[in-house]
């Protein structure tokens, strides 16, 4: 099909939807430009200003073809690009597709089926893929399907927490890695949380979250009689939080207790502020280029940690015979110089694996400490290097062929 055919072959669909809603009391607004949402809709708009009923209004792309091989289904390829701009509208987003100019049938997903859906649940500025195909459902009735839809994005806005259990707030919406120890100033409090959002990408989740987040630090901190400013640090990921690249910093500090204008002397910004991450697009590339998969990262701690125990069983044995600090030899030196530089040059840990990263680091560690307390020209005194010795020993029996254990804990072996 040529160009000018696509476009017209748009054009209709467009038409088509567009009379459809209106058919069914929806008023249709039509964007101009078209910067990747075609109609503003509103269920019954006409009533609700008449009536002065809060306004359901929702956004609408449409995608159209002549002819589909499937009656049920309409597969539709949306731009990465596109599903990150619609994560960030306040409003529902639905994709409709319209299929077969003779006999037309019409198709609907919504932007949130698509996120815990198509991408299941995974935060699309972090997906790698440029395009998402998108598998469109049948729509008999457009108009009640997007109500029905519309309907529930509004129940499910605000999700009630106090309903909800610990653990199904630490699944489906947020978590709390870590609560700093309160800094205590002249003039007030200072406090860090760090924030892991699982909620879908979407400005009503991230204010639900926020109000429950609030409360819980206004229940924690009412005791502390200066301004508490709690830093709410927000993640996207254990990956990003790992690298300490937040998405969002939002100061907040309680003005219900002491006062808007006595807490603006100290916060000029209070009660909050939401000051955006920095741009992380560039750092995650970076991270995801040097970031091992899980199979070529567990082949490498089998091979480090195959040559650490070479190593520590010889000191081992060396030490039931000597029971003191016998330096190294030479071809022992080598060896871990050897393992130190493989180590060093081995690609980044995937995320799920950085208790085993940190695990091999310490070993290789507790090894070039061994050689150094062994070393006779290090600066220590003969009764230090013998009780270090001995400590060191007991840590190198601890790592001693640990790693296959922490690896199947994991669910791998080699």
């Amino acid at each position: 099909m040529m160009g000018w055919e696509n476009q017209e072959t748009g054009d209709w669909g467009e038409a088509f939807v567009k009379a459809e809603l209106a058919r069914e009391k929806y008023s249709v607004i039509e964007l101009k430009p078209d910067l990747g949402e075609e109609f503003l809709v509103e269920i019954e708009g006409r009533k609700a200003v008449a009536e002065g009923l809060s306004p359901r209004r929702a956004l609408i792309q449409v995608k159209t073809k002549s002819i589909c091989s499937d009656s049920n289904l309409m597969k539709v390829p949306i731009p990465l690009k596109a599903i990150v701009r619609w994560s960030a509208q306040p409003l529902p987003m639905f994709i409709v597709g319209v299929c077969g100019r003779d006999i037309p049938s019409l198709f609907i997903m919504s932007l949130d089926e698509v996120l815990t859906g198509v991408l299941q649940g995974r935060d699309p500025t972090l997906c790698e893929q440029e395009m998402v195909t998108v598998g469109l459902r049948l729509a008999p009735t457009l108009a009640r399907t997007m109500s029905l839809a519309i309907e529930e994005f509004t129940r499910t806005l605000v999700p009630d927490f106090e309903s909800l259990s610990k653990e199904e707030i630490d699944a489906n919406h947020f978590e709390i890695l870590k609560e700093q120890a309160p800094t205590v100033y002249e003039k007030a409090v200072l406090v860090g949380w760090s924030v892991l959002w699982k909620s879908p990408r979407r400005p009503p989740f991230f204010s639900a979250m926020f109000r429950e987040l609030t409360k819980r630090a206004k229940e924690k901190y009412a005791y502390i009689e200066k301004p508490v400013n709690v830093i709410f640090h927000v993640y996207r990921s254990l990956r990003d939080h790992q690298h300490n690249m937040a998405i969002a910093h939002v100061d907040w500090v309680d003005t219900e207790q002491r006062g808007l204008v006595a807490v603006k002397e100290v916060f000029e910004w209070a009660p909050f502020r939401v000051r955006p991450g920095h741009d992380n697009d560039e750092s995650r590339r970076y991270l995801a280029q040097k970031t091992a998969t899980v199979q070529e990262f567990v082949c490498c701690i089998g091979k480090v940690g195959t040559l650490l125990d070479g190593i520590t069983e010889i000191l081992l044995r060396d030490g039931m015979e000597t029971k003191s600090a016998v330096p190294w030899d030479v071809s022992l030196v080598a060896a871990l110089h050897e393992v130190d530089q493989i180590w060093n040059e081995a690609p980044q840990a995937p995320t799920e694996f950085v208790f085993i990263d940190k695990f091999i680091s310490g070993y290789v560690n507790a090894l070039d400490e061994s050689r150094w307390i062994r070393d006779k020209e290090s600066n220590i005194s003969q009764g230090r290097r013998e009780r270090w010795y001995q400590q060191n020993i007991r840590a190198l029996v601890g790592y001693y062929c640990s790693w296959p254990l922490l690896l199947k804990t994991a669910g791998w072996s080699l």
